[in-house]
């Protein structure tokens, strides 16, 4: 028996080794997968970011949705009564009703 064997310098069964080392490329291998999921995730988000296909379509809705309730305040006959006051000054609005509404819906939100 030898007597300057130490603990860190006692050898190991073979199998030993083995599972050790494939435990550390199981390690290194989920690493890598959380790597790899995160970059797929940037990925899409950029993906997401330069793709305006929703942006269109929901802006085509709300026209379509201006532009029919402008079309449907149209139907609506004006109410008896005095006309709106006018000042000094004001250039005439030769505009319809639907054509305020449709200006006024498009105005950016304050």
């Amino acid at each position: 028996m030898n007597r300057h064997l130490t603990i860190r310098s006692a050898p190991l069964p073979a199998s030993y080794e083995e599972a050790r080392n494939a435990l550390a490329k199981c390690e290194h291998t989920d690493e890598c997968q959380d790597w790899a999921d995160k970059m797929a995730a940037l990925a899409s988000y950029a993906r997401q970011a330069k793709d305006d296909f929703l942006l269109i379509k929901a802006r085509r809705i709300q026209l379509r949705a201006i532009e029919r309730g402008g079309e449907l305040l149209s139907q609506v006959k004006a109410a008896p009564g005095r006309p709106p006051k006018i000042r000094e000054g004001d250039p005439p609005d030769s505009r319809t009703r639907s054509s305020r509404y449709r200006c006024r819906a498009l105005r950016a939100p304050t």
